[in-house]
């Protein structure tokens, strides 16, 4: 261990920067299948216990519970599942993520 530990927050966000380059890789190598459980398994890595929830709550609530910055990084990955989803040519899905991701990041903004 290093003389100056990392707040775990800083150790989350780096983790969640490494599997959206993960994410971004998939796609841009024409694997949306692999993209989709790549933001499935960071959400579960953001969300920890409430990852089942967060879906169903609103975006003012995601900030609650997540606080600002976990909550942009979701909001990041609903943009990249609408990315996918648009890949697969899952258009009412991709517009369902990218809606979502506008009402989280208007939540951040407040």
């Amino acid at each position: 261990m290093g003389l100056v530990e990392k707040d775990p927050i800083v150790r989350l966000l780096e983790e969640l920067t490494k599997r959206m380059a993960a994410v971004r890789a998939s796609l841009t190598g024409g694997s949306p299948p692999d993209a989709l459980v790549a933001i499935a398994e960071a959400r579960r890595t953001l969300a920890g216990a409430l990852a089942s929830s967060i879906e169903r709550v609103d975006g003012a609530t995601v900030v609650t519970l997540l606080g600002k910055e976990k909550a942009g990084a979701y909001a990041e990955l609903a943009r990249l599942e609408a990315e996918a989803r648009r890949a697969l040519g899952e258009e009412a899905a991709a517009t369902r993520a990218e809606a979502r991701a506008a009402e989280i990041d208007r939540a951040v903004a407040r």
